[in-house]
């Protein structure tokens, strides 16, 4: 049996050892303002969390992020924070905003899980004994026998409201540390350090929820953009083998397999040099989805949305279309959102002619960087004049005369070449057909898509 924190220690017995002082009070008007704020400020369940990554992002933090969960407890550990104990307690105490962004960040987590929730929760920091532990009342300093090298930020979110019993349950842990999970997978997956969330890498741009690795789309390619815009810092996992802790079927990724488009899309991928921060960042994806014909499963044209995604201190703060309709073929924008107005949450964007540009000034970037980045990117494959043989469901594939149109093709319109590659590979004698139509599809995708940008 798991030994139990000190966090969970002092909720169940309200003492620990060493010498409890309650730190810190709330007036009659803020104890209610907070609530109110605690109530209604972010917009989505386990929005608290993806606060206090901002938070760690914010305080210009270089170390690893690591969130391991247990049946009681959700724990962040991470490198030191831009804020003291002192001024954790002092701000949590009062509505008003504190000139610090990241412990403002901080706050916004911490008032709906420890006001709204009634949860428990401990902060302590690297080379100090004293910790601050929210007891669901009051805010107590508490001395510890252990001194961290790490912030570590405990969330013990199975103490029920107003009391110290705890809501025993095996079921409810999972559940909750699933959600939360899916929670910080789709918001938090451009975090600007690497991020480990219960055991798994999630940092990474080809996570993105409609252009990322999925049953339905391919990362073809990452890319980057020179524009007068801001610059935001990458995820690093995104130049590093970071799998998706959403599983995909195995009948599925089978099938993919086949497809032809993950081989080319992880040589793609493999070329991308490391960089730490661009004004744009894209994805191009194709869209394909799985479908059973006669028995036997294939791949069927799929169509998905352009769009913007805006990042602020590593999280994601809004979604909108970089271009009308739906394509075969698709792009994801990476934009900063810094500076730009938002709600009270700061997790979502208010409408204004900034952001319009920007995304004005994105589409020119794109429509430029498409060319640049398909040369460097595909060049040497072309000019290799064949492709290996390889043998995919029983079938030996060569790449034939459709190397040489894609050759032709690249110089004209480089994305295009790329997919002409890949009908040399698919091309064979007897099931080429149909996995040459595909490329030609894709083709048209492509070339359709450039033309929207322009």
């Amino acid at each position: 049996m798991e030994r139990k924190s000190e966090l969970e220690q002092f909720l169940a017995s309200r003492s620990s050892e060493g010498q409890v002082e309650s730190h810190g009070q709330f007036t009659v008007g803020n104890g209610e303002a907070l609530r109110k704020i605690a109530e209604f400020q972010l917009p989505f369940t386990g929005a608290w969390a993806v606060k206090i990554i901002q938070s760690i992002v914010a305080s210009a933090s270089t170390h690893p992020i690591r969130i391991d969960f247990t049946l009681t407890e959700i724990r962040f550990h991470f490198g030191p924070a831009d804020y003291t104990l002192d001024e954790v307690s002092t701000a949590f105490h009062t509505p008003e905003p504190s000139p610090n962004r990241a412990l403002r960040h901080l706050l916004s987590g911490l008032w709906p899980v420890g006001l709204r929730e009634g949860w428990g929760f401990r902060v302590a920091f690297p080379g100090q004994k004293d910790t601050l532990i929210w007891d669901g009342a009051r805010m107590n300093r508490v001395g510890s026998q252990r001194v961290r090298d790490f912030t570590c930020i405990s969330i013990a979110p199975l103490r029920t409201k107003g009391g110290l019993s705890w809501v025993s349950g095996f079921s409810k842990s999972a559940s909750r540390n699933a959600d939360l999970l899916l929670v910080l997978s789709r918001y938090c997956y451009t975090c600007p350090l690497p991020l480990t969330v219960d055991g798994r890498r999630i940092d990474s741009l080809q996570r993105a929820e409609h252009h990322g690795w999925s049953n339905e789309t391919y990362p073809l390619t990452v890319g980057f953009a020179k524009a007068p815009l801001p610059e935001f810092s990458l995820p690093p996992g995104t130049f590093e083998r970071v799998t998706n802790p959403v599983q995909t079927h195995p009948k599925i990724s089978g099938l993919r397999d086949e497809s032809g488009w993950k081989q080319t899309a992880q040589r793609q991928l493999k070329k991308l040099t490391p960089q730490k921060s661009a004004a744009v960042a894209f994805i191009l994806s194709i869209n394909m989805k799985p479908v059973k014909i006669e028995g036997s499963q294939t791949w069927k044209e799929g169509f998905g949305p352009s769009a913007v995604y805006w990042i602020s201190d590593g999280a994601l703060v809004g979604y909108e279309p970089l271009i009308r309709g739906w394509s075969h073929c698709s792009l994801g924008c990476f934009l900063s959102a810094e500076g730009l107005e938002t709600d009270l949450s700061t997790l979502h964007l208010r409408e204004s002619s900034e952001r319009t540009e920007r995304i004005d000034l994105a589409r020119r970037a794109l429509f430029t960087a498409m060319d640049s980045v398909g040369q460097d990117g595909f060049k040497d494959l072309i000019t290799r004049g064949k492709l290996t043989q390889r043998v995919l469901g029983g079938a030996i594939l060569t790449s034939g005369g459709a190397l040489l149109a894609a050759g032709a093709l690249f110089w004209v319109f480089p994305y295009i070449g790329v997919f002409g590659l890949a009908a040399g590979g698919f091309t064979i004698s007897k099931a080429g057909s149909k996995q040459e139509a595909q490329v030609q599809s894709a083709q048209a995708g492509i070339k359709d898509l450039c033309a929207r940008l322009s």
